[in-house]
């Protein structure tokens, strides 16, 4: 089995042969990893055979989890991939309305919408996270350096990750997701909860690789990977404002999620995704 690569700020995934050489002799069953982030680390544990639980606070973290770590068996089959690929007879249009050509041309972001309402089949299950999993990662391989802090061409380049659709990248996506499935034998379980809220009870383990969170930088998860959060929610209780111009130290064309933390210098409810 293998993890599939990623772009996410602050993955551990080089770091895997020094984290499983340090741990394979301690004594434990259960390990959690209480800030998933890629999910790099969880699947390392469960590769070891651990009873593992994964906590992030960002939904497609936790989709990310869900799909490689919770799940021991559950794939996209191919009558699924068909069925996500079809043109909806009814699809939402926010991506299109909100980002064309923004993040992606038309025709990715037109994928986009087609492929969360084909994905509403799985509502709730095992299949569901997959597909949003395969998604995000689709969508920040289409991205340089794999965010969202910034709009246009800006470091676009020959590379190939940069010229395939978004159709082409989820594809991928989805083939890597299904080859890296496996059952360690245990019961495995993702959340996505407030760390203070999680259970440590009869965890033998805790790994704690806490985010980077600034104001003043891009050094920031909710702003880097807002859109790929939004979408893993379709924005689902998200607002979309203006920005007057006087905010300009967050850059012209620059886009960030505010859902959670509060933010009371820019005076902002919580929930709320602003551009200028």
């Amino acid at each position: 089995m293998t993890f599939p690569d990623t772009k996410y700020m602050g993955s551990k995934q080089n770091l895997l042969p020094f984290i499983t050489q340090n741990t394979k002799n301690l004594k434990f069953n259960t390990a959690l990893d209480a800030f998933s982030g890629s999910g790099c680390v969880a699947y390392a544990f469960k590769e070891m055979g651990k009873r593992v639980l994964t906590n992030d606070f960002l939904k497609f973290s936790y989709h990310t989890t869900r799909a490689l770590v919770e799940n021991n068996s559950t794939t996209l089959s191919d009558q699924d991939i068909t069925e996500l690929l079809r043109k909806p007879r009814q699809a939402p249009d926010f991506v299109r309305r909100t980002f064309n050509n923004l993040y992606f041309d038309q025709e990715d972001c037109e994928f986009l919408d087609n492929l969360w309402a084909n994905a509403s089949q799985f509502n709730g299950s095992l299949k569901r996270s997959l597909v949003l999993a395969a998604a995000a990662r689709a969508c920040m391989k289409k991205r340089p350096r794999g965010i969202f802090t910034f709009t246009g061409k800006k470091g676009w380049d020959g590379r190939k990750d940069l010229k395939l659709t978004m159709r082409d990248q989820f594809l991928q996506a989805v083939k890597l997701f299904n080859q890296a499935v496996f059952s360690n034998g245990k019961q495995n379980k993702s959340f996505c909860k407030d760390v203070f809220d999680l259970d440590p009870k009869d965890t033998d383990l805790v790994y704690i690789d806490t985010p980077y969170i600034s104001p003043y930088s891009d050094c920031d998860y909710t702003r880097r990977y807002h859109f790929v959060e939004g979408y893993s929610v379709y924005w689902k209780g998200l607002e979309v404002l203006l920005i007057p111009t006087h905010f300009r130290h967050f850059g012209v064309g620059d886009f960030r999620l505010l859902g959670f933390r509060e933010r009371p210098d820019l005076k902002l409810r919580k929930g709320t995704l602003f551009f200028e």
